[in-house]
């Protein structure tokens, strides 16, 4: 056991020359503390000595980021199976795991400590001034967030059968009936705030949700309603949007909560102490949403990283991905600017943003146009006119995308009752919420008042 007196000081940080840990340009090394050579030499030479090595390898399904110390044999044993070729013969003194299994999840276990290992040595530079702690913190955060999410990713591309999926599944549904017993909500997903729509859809949950709808049909205020409402309930969201500022989205949704009209106060004509006091209402119920201004440079990739970080920032498990909207995002980002359809790019964008959400275990909902003849602003069909469709293909330049996505819903003039539209005063507009699609269960119609002088 090591005394105090014979550890050093190493620019700011305990060292002990003695241990495992390794300075680089005075930098500390902890990765090299999560390493067993003889543990990756056990699975690969079970992988190497077994009579059929291309099943053992499917059942293992190792992967090069479990080997560090032996990470070029692993190389070629791999591409040996894949190619079908005879897999090469390791060291005599290998000695095969006689549990390759269990060796494997060591081997697991080992790497994601070296993983956290990282998230540590950058803290310590920054602790130990090698570089600025703010920016130490800040990538920490990052690669910590990194980390949860491949957590979240350890099962993907592996066979599960009934006997460790069943247990599980029962597992989810005692906790959310303790949950619902506890006083808790019983929906799996974040409530948008109109409880009809949340009753259908669940909530918004892991995936992505497209809500579409024609020019001024409300879908901003919606998209905004629902960020609010997931704020005000402690959940983290992000929102990215293309066609509004953030701080002209500041102003509506201050506006709303208000019973201001953004119009008014943005012409000088709403009393400063009533705008005031709707910007530190609106201030506290949103502390936990994000916005970010959509530009060229802003890919799929960046969005994961910010929903990571912001998520991280509130300790929370789950963040809401706002998009809006959809069309914009894939023209405007250098992401798909190799693609020259336009179709090809929407539905591009909506399959990666569905893989940054379901990868964070984050829900998505993206905002989205229609055709002109299913927003309700050209056509050939006399009701479509009147009322709008909410039909999947009338998603413009979408492909495929409705197939794709977990829940469609369209924002339109009243469809159920187009008598209502007379009834309710101008300003105000009469609209249907359907969800003509839901994966996770039933469709309907939601029928809504869209006060658009108040946003």
């Amino acid at each position: 056991k090591k005394t105090p007196a014979s550890r050093q000081r190493h620019r700011g940080c305990l060292f002990d020359p003695e241990s495992e840990s390794r300075t680089t340009m005075g930098q500390i090394n902890l990765k090299d503390e999560h390493i067993d050579p003889q543990t990756e030499r056990a699975v690969l030479a079970a992988l190497s000595r077994t009579e059929d090595p291309p099943r053992l390898y499917d059942d293992l399904d190792p992967s090069e980021k479990l080997f560090a110390a032996e990470l070029q044999a692993f190389k070629d044993l791999k591409g040996a199976i894949e190619a079908g070729e005879e897999v090469p013969a390791v060291p005599d003194g290998w000695t095969p795991a006689q549990d390759p299994t269990g060796a494997v999840r060591d081997l697991k276990a080992l790497q994601k400590r070296r993983r956290a290992a990282e998230v540590q040595e950058i803290l310590s530079d920054g602790i130990g001034g090698q570089r600025p702690i703010e920016g130490a913190c800040e990538e920490a955060n990052d690669a910590l967030a990194d980390l949860q999410s491949e957590f979240r990713e350890d099962n993907a591309g592996t066979l599960r059968y009934p006997e460790d999926l069943v247990p599980e599944m029962v597992s989810e549904a005692e906790e959310a009936r303790k949950r619902v017993q506890a006083g808790g909500d019983a929906l799996p997903g974040i409530r948008s705030g109109i409880d009809d729509f949340d009753e259908i859809l669940g909530g918004f949950q892991e995936g992505l949700t497209i809500v579409g709808g024609g020019p001024g049909i409300g879908k901003t205020t919606f998209a905004l309603q629902a960020a609010r409402h997931a704020a005000e309930a402690d959940v983290p969201v992000l929102y990215v949007t293309y066609e509004n500022s953030p701080k002209d989205l500041t102003r509506k949704g201050a506006c709303s909560i208000a019973g201001l009209s953004p119009r008014a106060v943005r012409r000088g004509q709403a009393p400063t102490k009533k705008v005031r006091k709707a910007g530190k209402r609106w201030q506290e119920k949103t502390r936990r949403l994000a916005l970010v201004k959509g530009a060229a440079d802003l890919t799929t990739s960046r969005i994961r990283s910010k929903v990571k970080r912001h998520a991280a920032r509130f300790g929370a498990d789950r963040c809401l991905i706002i998009l809006d909207y959809l069309q914009l995002f894939a023209k405007r980002s250098e992401e798909f600017e190799y693609l020259s359809d336009q179709r090809e790019r929407v539905q591009k964008a909506g399959n990666r943003i569905r893989a940054v959400g379901m990868s964070l275990g984050a829900p998505v909902l993206t905002i989205a146009s229609q055709s002109r003849k299913g927003g309700n602003y050209g056509g050939d069909d006399a009701q479509e006119n009147e009322t709008g469709s909410a039909r999947l293909d009338s998603l413009k330049e979408s492909g495929d995308l409705e197939y794709s996505a977990d829940a469609v819903a369209f924002l339109t003039p009243p469809i159920s009752n187009p008598d209502r539209a007379e009834r309710v005063v101008e300003p105000n507009r009469a609209v249907d919420l359907t969800v003509a699609k839901n994966r996770h269960g039933e469709t309907g119609r939601v029928e809504l008042v869209f006060r658009q002088d108040e946003g």
